[in-house]
């Protein structure tokens, strides 16, 4: 590497007081030099990559991630960046339907919304299906912290419908000694 030599080098050639030369007593030096400093400059500038969204890989983004909400190593690299920088980004004036998508976007949710201004409400109906009960409180837990307080708010993860309801070949009495809420049913 020698990436500090050359820039010994640099430094001491413009002083002309020594002979910078292959094999000589300086070169040699610098160059042992070199080999303590380089690892060193190493970690140097993984510290200094980490402390940044834009280029953390490893701790630094998990830092990022649980100052903001929670670590994400589930997902790639460029998809947790972005859900930082969004999050970090989003502002008092966010408070909109573009705002919130993106907001949700900062958890790893896409959705669509719709408002309802005459009651003060807003349906949230997340596209993901993949979203476990425990991302789900936390969800809502987030939503409930920035969505503004003068609305209330359904964040609807349902994805199926009455039709796959009905394909489950139960009657509703089946259904109901389960004894479970709809919630649960929905889960189970």
């Amino acid at each position: 590497m020698m990436i500090s030599y050359y820039r010994m080098e640099k430094a001491l050639r413009p002083i002309g007081m020594y002979q910078i030369n292959y094999n000589t007593l300086v070169s040699i030096e610098l160059s042992v030099y070199s080999n303590a400093l380089d690892p060193l400059s190493e970690t140097v500038d993984g510290l200094v990559s980490e402390c940044f969204v834009a280029t953390a890989e490893d701790f630094g983004l998990t830092s990022f991630e649980k100052l903001v909400g929670r670590e994400r190593s589930d997902l790639e690299l460029s998809k947790r960046r972005d859900m930082i920088l969004s999050l970090i980004n989003l502002n008092v004036n966010d408070n909109n339907v573009e705002g919130i998508k993106r907001f949700f976007r900062t958890l790893g949710v896409e959705c669509e919304i719709e408002e309802y201004p005459m009651i003060q409400h807003i349906y949230i109906k997340p596209l993901n299906t993949d979203i476990s009960p425990e991302e789900k409180a936390y969800i809502r837990k987030r939503a409930e912290e920035f969505l503004p307080c003068h609305n209330t708010f359904t964040i609807d993860f349902r994805h199926t419908a009455w039709d796959d309801y009905d394909g489950y070949g139960r009657t509703f009495d089946e259904a109901d000694s389960l004894g479970l809420t709809w919630d649960e049913f929905e889960e189970y």
